[in-house]
């Protein structure tokens, strides 16, 4: 090996020490509560719901978690971010274990609002960041911005002007799930209602199945729903299948001139077959009994 080579090597090395280590102590890194991340106690929760102990550290966690997914909620890349997901991936494995992995701002964003989310109400300081990240520039964090806007659930003189305006994103994944955040707010959406109508006819048929499921939450619009949601049951994409089929379940017994239709969706992928069952079990149960579902 020349003596060039050697140095070349060297000036490598140490840059990506330096790197590294730079990553190590500046890279953000979510707040602990007795050694656990609010990560690692939603696991410990979902894995035990009985689990007293983890519901109390989740409680605890919440306080210093919101401030800091409000931060991450407006994080772009920056050029030490960008190089460290350069080096990140020449890094051997070792490396791996004991250094902060390179995270896309993008991957952060979206994190934080899919936690925000799990945090419901409890994350409703972050209402601010949220609405702005609904109109941030990547699909998907636009989307996770929306799902949780529904679930932290601020007054709808606060959310429904952002929320009738995803109607019209141009992500379906967005305007599916601004249809899904309205029907939570049940009648107070009422002013809404026009926007979900035009959603009805939607060229996405999981948007057309969310927004008649939204409609019937808010005004009970049974007849309207139920409309769109036997076009959709024939659509051509399963998840649009088992959308209407899950939002008919919803409807309940007013919903059982579909029966039939049901009962064939019980042949359809597992998905569709699934919420088909649920829905028959829910709309007429000796229907359903009668079909083999039990």
């Amino acid at each position: 090996m020349t003596a060039m080579l050697k140095k070349t090597l060297l000036i490598g090395l140490t840059l990506l020490v330096a790197v590294g280590a730079a990553a190590y102590f500046l890279a953000p890194r979510e707040p602990v509560y007795h050694g656990r991340t609010l990560d690692q106690w939603i696991g410990a929760t979902d894995e035990n719901t009985n689990d007293v102990a983890a519901a109390e550290g989740l409680r605890q966690v919440v306080p210093i978690a919101v401030p800091y997914y409000i931060d991450q909620l407006s994080t772009r890349e920056s050029w030490f971010n960008r190089a460290w997901l350069s080096t990140w991936s020449k890094l051997p494995d070792a490396a791996h274990e004991w250094l902060p992995e390179a995270t896309p701002a993008t991957m952060r964003r979206i994190n934080a609002a899919m936690k925000l989310k799990y945090l419901g109400p409890a994350g409703r300081a972050a209402v601010p960041g949220l609405l702005r990240a609904c109109e941030d520039e990547d699909d998907g964090v636009r989307q996770c911005a929306v799902d949780a806007v529904g679930a932290v659930r601020p007054a709808i003189t606060t959310a429904l002007p952002p929320l009738m305006k995803a109607l019209k994103d141009p992500f379906r994944g967005v305007r599916r799930s601004a249809a899904e955040a309205l029907a939570l707010y049940g009648p107070e959406a009422h002013g809404a209602t026009p926007a979900l109508a035009i959603a009805l006819k939607d060229e996405d048929g999981t948007v057309c199945a969310c927004a008649a499921g939204a409609l019937w939450a808010i005004d009970h619009q049974t007849n309207v729903a139920m409309e769109t949601l036997s076009v959709v049951i024939k659509d051509k994409n399963p998840t649009a299948r088992a959308l209407a089929a899950m939002y008919f379940g919803e409807i309940g017994p007013p919903a059982r001139s579909v029966v039939p239709t049901l009962i064939e969706a019980l042949k359809d992928f597992k998905d569709v077959h699934e919420q088909a069952a649920d829905a028959l079990k829910k709309i007429d149960p000796e229907a359903a009994t009668k079909a083999g579902v039990h």
